[in-house]
């Protein structure tokens, strides 16, 4: 059986955010990062049911610009930019590799794949206190 993008994201649809939070113990989470196509409603019930920050993806995503833009959003995070912050620190980063990149060079950040085929697609960042 073939696994679509629909059949994946219906099957994480059913997982309960305060069910995966359960399982991950005691530990104190500050951060997600959904680097998958199509996870913007899981990062806003994720924080809805605590965690303080979720990153991930309003629409399809092309797996060079979303490995490129939530390694470079964990580290300008961690070296202590706020959300927004990390979020165009994250963006500039993509912009500068797809310069460099011969493969990449005419794709464009924030735009959604499905309705440009050269869109790496739009990042969403969700907060605990916003949703």
């Amino acid at each position: 059986q073939e696994a679509t993008v629909e059949k994946v994201m219906a099957e994480a649809a059913r997982v309960e955010p305060d069910d995966l939070l359960r399982r991950m113990g005691s530990a104190k989470i500050e951060l997600i990062i959904l680097n998958a196509c199509l996870t913007e409603q899981m990062c806003t019930r994720l924080c809805r049911s605590g965690v303080p920050l979720a990153v991930g993806w309003s629409t399809k995503a092309i797996a060079f610009g979303a490995a490129i833009f939530s390694t470079s959003f964990l580290e300008s995070w961690l070296s202590g930019a706020n959300p927004s912050q990390a979020l165009k620190a994250a963006e500039d980063a993509l912009r500068q590799r797809v310069a460099m990149s011969d493969e990449h060079k005419n794709f464009k950040v924030g735009v959604d794949p499905d309705s440009d085929r050269k869109g790496f697609g739009v990042p969403c960042v969700r907060m605990k206190e916003s949703v």
